[in-house]
This record gives structure tokens, sequence and C-alpha cells, in this order.
């Protein structure tokens, strides 16, 4: 423990940790900081000075370390110190003779997971997609104003997601939408997308009027024909 608190309370020792995760940021472009903290208060990052009274220990990606340990944090979406620009966090423990003695942490931004989830094309204007943990409070979402607040008391009725995937519909907003979700298992997230109800159904109103126009029609002109023919022979 002593050479530990050494080690990370070395100048030096603390460069060449920062330039090695400043290596891996560079390689890996949707890292936006990899970093970590000790229980000494010391914070490894490249390029950046904490805010005055910043303590690695109280901040809640050290906080959702501990609480997972030994497995890694579920995803913590949370707001920078210094910036305060929207994260999400993964982190995991570092032990020591058993104890956690700090934690090692990877941040992406809240745009990134928001390209990822709805910049695919659609036919429909309305479809966007958010993330709720196993608590059913949403830690992602496009409109930042949404971010942790529990479903219950945004949607009506309250969806059942105990499932592994399936579709349920909800009021918001007094607009019905239909949606369908996924649970990501390893990282507790449950991914919901939807759309406005009555997109889809003029969507599909106008895929099906056009056949069954065309198929009237016809029925119609076969009619006309099949009542001449049968007046012909009647006379």
């Amino acid at each position: 423990m002593k050479k530990l608190e050494k080690d990370i309370s070395s100048v030096v020792e603390r460069e060449e940790l920062a330039r090695l995760y400043h290596l891996f940021e560079r390689q890996d472009p949707d890292i936006n900081y990899l970093y970590s903290g000790y229980f000494t208060n010391t914070l490894i990052i490249y390029n950046y000075t904490p805010p005055p009274g910043y303590v690695a220990m109280i901040r809640p990606w050290y906080l959702a370390a501990v609480e997972s340990a030994p497995d890694i944090s579920k995803g913590l979406t949370y707001t920078e110190a210094k910036t305060g620009e929207w994260l999400i966090s993964l982190s995991e423990a570092l032990y020591d003779d058993n104890k956690i003695v700090g934690v090692i942490a990877v941040d992406t931004h809240i745009d990134k997971i928001n390209q990822l989830l709805n910049t695919q094309k659609s036919q429909y204007n309305s479809l966007y997609s958010y993330i709720v943990n196993n608590y059913e409070e949403i830690i992602f979402h496009p409109n930042t104003n949404f971010l942790f607040k529990k479903l219950k008391d945004l949607i009506t009725p309250i969806p059942n997601l105990n499932e592994t995937k399936g579709e349920f519909e909800y009021t918001f907003d007094n607009i019905q939408k239909l949606a369908y979700y996924t649970k990501l298992n390893d990282l507790n997230w449950t991914i919901i997308t939807v759309v406005n109800k009555s997109e889809v159904m003029d969507n599909v109103l106008r895929r099906i009027i056009p056949p069954l126009f065309f198929a009237l029609l016809l029925s119609i002109i076969l009619g006309v024909i099949v009542n001449r023919i049968t007046i012909n022979k009647v006379i």
C-alpha cells in the first residue's frame, strides 16, 4: 500500500501514466477522457487541471465503480465538473491487497451516443431512441432535460420492460407513441425506440390505399365487362 501511494504521488509516474492514457484516447475517437483517481485524492488525466476543491473520491464515476465492484459500473451519465458537458462513464475499481485504492474510468460524450442511436435514416420524422437503466431511470435522451427522470413520471401507461425485448404503446404530451425496446443485459440498459403512432398509420394508409384503389377500379371495369357480356347473352 505504501509503495502504491508513493508511486501515484510521483510526478514522473503520473506524467507517464497520463501520456499512456492519451495514447489510448488518440487511438479511439469514441473516448473523450481516460483517467484514474485514487484514495490519496490524486487524479491522473492528460492535459486537464481539475477545478479548485475537486475531490476524486466523491465524484459520481468513482462512487459508481466502488458500488459496482468488482464489476464494471453500469454506465453513468453525469456532468463534467469543469466544462459542464454531459458524459457517459464506465469505471472499474483498482485493488491493492484486496482493498480498493482507486478507480479507472473512460468517458464518452453523450452526443456520440446520440449519433449512434439517432442518426440512422428513417422514413419517420418522429423516430428517436433513448436509454433507461435497470431502475427505469433515463440515463440517455436526445433532450437532456429528461435525464435522470423516471419513466413512470413521464409516460402513461407505465410499460412492462421485464422481457428481453418487446413493444408497447404509451402517451406522451398527449401524443400516442409506439415503442420497441431491447435489453442490453451486460450494462443493465434498455434501449427504447419510439415513433408517433399517427405517422405510422399515415404511412400504412399511404401504402395500402393505392393498391386498394387500383383493385377497386379493376373490379369495377371487370364488372362492367362481365355485365355487358351477360346482357348480350341474355338478349
